[in-house]
């Protein structure tokens, strides 16, 4: 509140040095320029800025608390929630067509697609006789061939494997 009783209203420089000139002015005594400033003065008093005018209007404005905030809040979102509309082409709209059904086309999703629905439905698994899926590589249970320990072990013996056969049995020393 002390601020707001304190507070000088901003004076834009071009304001400020008009009153300079005119002050500077009435010194020397010329009074139809000194005039023609103030009118000019007067007018622009008269307008006041928008940063002015939008200070007073929240100042003016009464407090919300913070229920009433939230409240508020809840209701505009009510609101907007009911302008939601289906989407639909204009055309449809001007004539006012609704659908009660559903449209149905021969649209059907792609093979690959539906088989995700059950990773452990494919050539990675196989069941047992108890109904069990397992690993088709190695038998266990609850991973696929890709995922498979025994098989990535398998592989990493190959790719050392392989190192040992293109640098030797002696292992890579860096020797040219």
């Amino acid at each position: 509140m002390e601020e707001e009783d304190n507070y000088v209203e901003y004076v834009p420089v071009a304001k400020r040095r008009a009153l300079t000139a005119q002050m500077i002015l009435q010194r020397r005594g010329n009074s139809s320029a000194l005039e023609d400033e103030l009118e000019k003065s007067i007018l622009a008093e008269a307008k006041p800025s928008l940063l002015v005018k939008a200070s007073q209007l929240k100042r003016d404005q009464p407090e919300i608390s913070q229920t009433e905030q939230i409240v508020q809040q809840e209701k505009e979102m009510i609101e907007h929630l009911s302008d939601k509309k289906t989407l639909m082409s204009v055309r449809e709209l001007a004539k006012g067509i609704t659908y009660t059904e559903p449209l149905l086309t021969g649209w059907k999703p792609p093979f690959p697609k539906t088989r995700l629905n059950d990773p452990m439905e494919d050539g990675d698994t196989i069941t047992t006789a108890s109904g069990v899926k397992g690993c088709a590589y190695c038998g266990g249970l609850g991973h696929r061939i890709r995922d498979c320990p025994k098989l990535d072990h398998q592989r990493s013996q190959q790719l050392a494997d392989s190192r040992r056969d293109y640098f030797g049995s002696g292992g890579y020393r860096g020797e040219i």
